[in-house]
């Protein structure tokens, strides 16, 4: 079934499908927006550009929060997304966000504004009242906001996303600035993208350390973690720094919930980032549970010859592009054999249970640098999080020599 979810026949027949109920009526985007997200505030601020450009009606539609079962760590998220949000705004020429402890009575009246708007310059007057209330503003509620969070939350829900800072079109959810310009791509865009990065960081980034290491926090359950596997080996080989990988186990295997509405958004999205780059992507075999206990069992080994990265390589391509069972001797054994791993030095190292511990003090390290998801980034005092978050990290590096 998530084989056929993924495959580009079926992103063709949804998208098409949503052209043919849109008929001959102008093209629609929609903007789900979260009053106290960062990300939110940046994307809006972008919409009225967008509407000019590509002739395009923009609805608005105000969300709350994401529930708890879509956002197991909301205080770690709202932590990260300020950070990356000025990270965004350091590098490209994206709105800078201040910094505001929103109370519930904040949050509630704000929302009751957005969702009052109305007339031909909506999403000036939105961007208005965002960029005020980022500036410290407060407004006065003008009705309970309740019912019209429910019904733009569940039209959210219905198009297959959780979380606010997101556009929506022709079937597809495109959330923060990392997919903008898929999005601009969609609507048919051949000009220069509306999201310039600067010429210059603003303010200037501190430039690691030469040789610095770099920490890379990984999970072989994530697809993000497989896509990022390339650009991290480009990385490495043009810029001074050491790679340390630091796997983890799944969110799910730690007792945080992934419901099913959010797997089925990573995986769809990580087919289309692997689509863009021509990374093979989407015969699945899911490694939940034996699957990654024995990949990280047998990491170690590729670790001490060298070959981290190609048993990354490899064991993600398995998982996620060739569909085998890394729970079966056979699955392991190839896999491990990219690292020059010999089957009985596979059967010796899955009955050694050390791995454990490693993962543990790396998830300990994780949440230590205030981050949970992976792929995660730690270099000198810097931390980020997602396989598209790299420049961040390229901005604060020097090439080698």
């Amino acid at each position: 079934m998530v084989q056929a979810l993924v495959s580009p026949t079926t992103s063709s027949i949804w998208q098409a499908g949503w052209r043919l109920c849109g008929g001959l009526s102008p093209k629609r985007v929609r903007f789900f927006h979260q009053v106290d997200d960062p990300h939110s505030h940046q994307l809006l601020c972008l919409l009225p550009e967008l509407s000019r450009r590509f002739n395009v009606q923009v609805l608005l539609h105000v969300v709350p929060p994401p529930t708890p079962d879509q956002d197991p760590e909301p205080e770690l998220a709202m932590d990260f997304i300020d950070r990356d949000a000025r990270e965004w705004a350091r590098l490209y020429e994206v709105e800078p966000v201040g910094q505001r402890a929103w109370t519930d009575e904040d949050r509630r009246a704000a929302q009751s504004r957005f969702l009052a708007m109305k007339g031909p310059d909506l999403l000036e007057q939105a961007v208005e009242l965002s960029r005020a209330l980022w500036a410290g503003a407060t407004v006065d509620a003008v009705a309970d906001p309740t019912a019209g969070l429910a019904a733009h939350q569940a039209r959210l829900h219905r198009g297959g996303y959780y979380r606010g800072g997101s556009v929506f079109f022709e079937g597809e959810h495109y959330p923060g600035l990392a997919r903008w310009r898929m999005l601009e791509a969609h609507l048919g865009g051949r000009e220069g993208s509306i999201l310039r990065p600067r010429s210059m960081p603003e303010p200037a980034v501190s430039r690691a350390k030469p040789g610095a290491e770099l920490q890379w926090f990984y999970s072989f359950r994530s697809p993000y973690s497989y896509l990022s596997v390339e650009p991290v080996r480009r990385l490495v080989d043009t810029y001074d720094v050491q790679l340390k990988i630091r796997p983890v186990l799944p969110m799910v295997m730690r007792g945080l919930q992934v419901p099913f509405r959010k797997r089925l958004f990573l995986v769809r999205d990580a087919k289309r980032v692997a689509l863009q780059r021509q990374q093979p992507f989407g015969l699945l075999a899911d490694p939940l549970g034996l699957g990654v206990e024995r990949l990280l069992a047998v990491y170690p080994l590729a670790e001490a010859r060298g070959h981290g990265l190609d048993f990354l390589q490899a064991a993600g391509r398995a998982v996620w592009a060739e569909g085998v069972d890394v729970a079966t001797d056979e699955g392991l054994f190839g896999v491990a054999e990219s690292a020059e791993i010999s089957p009985e030095e596979v059967k010796a190292a899955i009955l050694d249970e050390g791995w454990r511990a490693m993962a543990e003090d790396n998830q300990a390290d994780l949440l230590a640098h205030k981050l949970w998801g992976v792929p995660a980034f730690v270099m000198d005092g810097f931390s980020t999080w997602g396989q598209d978050r790299l420049f961040q990290l390229q901005a604060r590096l020097s090439p080698r020599a």
